[in-house]
């Protein structure tokens, strides 16, 4: 494997990650800090 399908790999693994984050995180860290779900939305 290729030095730049590696990276593409791996950008898109961190991606996906990142998105699972977005999508979980204010439903479970929300209920313990109380101030996720606001950012959340704000970003929207």
């Amino acid at each position: 494997m290729n030095a730049k399908r590696k990276a593409t790999l791996i950008g898109a693994l961190l991606a996906c990650a990142l998105y699972i984050l977005l999508i979980i995180g204010p439903a479970t860290a929300g209920h313990i800090t109380g101030e996720q779900p606001t950012t959340a939305f704000a970003a929207k």
